[in-house]
């Protein structure tokens, strides 16, 4: 789960894209400070975390979703660093973070959301939030109101938003009957 550099220029895309103001060693083992077993203090994580976010700033697309695949995942790590890629444009980048990243709080998934909404270009954003294994009520709410028919069969898919399904069906059908689970009274004598 690790970053090798070696590995990294091996990749065409991102050597290509490579300039001098990128360090791919130095982001290397930024990121890996948080993939590792134990991640660093919190007061050497805040500014490790700081450094890689304004590292990746002007690296390649490739590179920054290397990089989202693999923090997407950890459970304590670069929280800024995360923030950061959720936000980026390129699904490449943002759909594993948005997708599985524990690190993100609801507020700024509510305030992305409300942002991209009014975006086709944003609609793996949308999808990826959908699917996430953990879905706050706002944000579930806020998916079914403003996401595309795309969005909406991804959220109606996922057993994290089920919950909110069933209680917005029971809403629009109403209060239950009393006696509206009983068989007909010939059904019954048929069955006998």
């Amino acid at each position: 789960m690790f970053l090798f550099a070696e590995e990294l220029l091996a990749l065409d895309d991102i050597r290509s894209e490579l300039d001098g103001a990128v360090e791919l060693e130095a982001i290397c083992a930024l990121a890996n400070g948080f993939l590792g077993c134990s991640p660093p203090r919190l007061s050497h994580a805040e500014l490790c975390d700081e450094a890689l976010r304004h590292a990746l700033v002007h690296a390649p697309t490739r590179l920054r979703s290397e990089i989202s695949e693999r923090l997407a995942h950890v459970e304590e790590g670069p929280r800024r660093t995360v923030a950061s890629l959720a936000e980026d444009a390129a699904p490449a980048v943002a759909v594993p973070v948005l997708r599985y990243s524990s690190l993100l709080r609801t507020a700024e998934l509510v305030r992305m959301l409300k942002r991209w909404a009014a975006d086709p270009a944003f609609e793996s954003h949308l999808s990826a939030l959908a699917a996430r294994p953990r879905l706050a009520p706002e944000l579930t709410a806020l998916l079914a109101a403003r996401g595309t028919p795309s969005v909406m069969r991804v959220l109606a898919g996922n057993p994290a938003a089920q919950w909110w399904w069933r209680a917005k069906t029971r809403l629009a059908l109403g209060p239950p009957r009393v006696g509206a689970m009983a068989p007909p009274p010939a059904a019954a004598t048929r069955a006998a």
